[in-house]
């Protein structure tokens, strides 16, 4: 059976033989439907502001029209126009196939909007009525997150994975997730240890083999594997420069430092503006004998606003050059 609620109902009520009513019944529900059906083929982005036009229009002519709600509201947000949403999401009533879904959805826009507390409530709330809605608690758990409140996120996380059978896709966005939080909170036997489950189920996840990876080579353990994990993940997205970035640090860690260069080269092409890469190209051009390049990467590195405990890390290094072993300079 689909996970649609609304196909869901729609299979039973006909299991059941329940006819349902006619979807036209006067001539503005029969235009409501022709404007519903016009705006729903306008797939793209350019043709955003016709296809609001017309979801609004349709529901003018209809007001209980649910579905033209819903898909107005994943309109909205696709526009990134969040609150738009929520007020749409707001005109679907509770015993509308649509008002669990929306609701869970109508969280994530107050999350957006930086409503995280009214968010979180809206969902606890929802687990408390319904312990098994795994939707709500993922997004639980998203937002937990998203607010920096790590440890309170990873037994929502748990929650929404017990429910989901072994092998599912869906499980990988949440080991990640969950991997994510157990880091942030120095677990990370157990962050590996799901990063590794997500991998398992997809091995191609370019973002989940760059994490793993990187964290390896930030460690300074298992680099030669890290290496083959994050090349793959450059493989999968050649264009990203943070991956780029990854392998060419994981060749320094290995002491393969022309290498490093060259790759960091273009990873601070494919990311310009990334302090940590500018960083990282510098370390790789000093200890090549590029010294006055180093700190002109350097320099450029404290102009694009590193992170507090960077800044005299680099500050250092514009003094005094790499002066302890390449594998512990940062």
């Amino acid at each position: 059976m689909p996970d649609s609620p609304v196909a869901e109902i729609g299979l039973t009520e006909i299991d059941e033989g329940i006819v349902p009513d006619a979807l036209i019944s006067t001539p503005a529900q029969g235009a409501a439907e022709g404007l519903f059906a016009l705006a729903s083929s306008l797939t793209g982005e350019n043709n955003s502001d016709i296809a609001v036009l017309y979801f609004n229009i349709a529901i003018y002519l209809r007001p209980d029209f649910e579905l033209a709600r819903a898909f107005l509201g994943n309109r909205y947000e696709r526009i990134d126009k969040y609150r738009k949403a929520i007020e749409v999401y707001s005109g679907i009533p509770p015993q509308s196939p649509y008002y669990r879904m929306l609701e869970v959805q109508t969280a994530v826009n107050l999350g957006r909007i930086g409503q995280a507390d009214a968010a979180i409530a809206s969902m606890e709330a929802l687990t408390r009525s319904d312990a098994g809605d795994t939707e709500a608690w993922t997004t639980l758990g998203d937002l937990r997150r998203g607010i920096g409140d790590y440890a309170v996120a990873i037994p929502a996380y748990d929650r929404a994975i017990s429910q989901i059978s072994a092998g599912d896709q869906r499980l990988v966005e949440l080991y990640f997730a969950r991997g994510i939080c157990h880091q942030s909170v120095g677990h990370w036997q157990a962050a590996e240890d799901d990063f590794q489950s997500a991998l398992a189920i997809d091995p191609e996840r370019a973002d989940v083999l760059n994490f793993l990876g990187y964290s390896w080579v930030d460690q300074g353990v298992n680099l030669e594997e890290a290496l083959v994990l994050l090349e793959k993940a450059r493989s999968l997205r050649p264009l990203d420069g943070f991956i780029a970035d990854s392998v060419g640090w994981a060749y320094y860690k290995l002491g393969r430092y022309r290498e490093a260069a060259e790759v960091l080269e273009q990873a601070v092409q494919l990311a310009p503006g990334a302090s940590e890469i500018n960083d990282h190209l510098g370390d790789a051009y000093w200890m090549v004998g590029r010294k006055l390049d180093a700190r002109f990467e350097w320099t450029h590195a404290l102009n694009l606003d590193p992170e507090p405990e960077i800044r005299p890390v680099i500050e250092r290094k514009l003094r005094v050059g790499l002066q302890t072993p390449a594998a512990t300079e940062s």
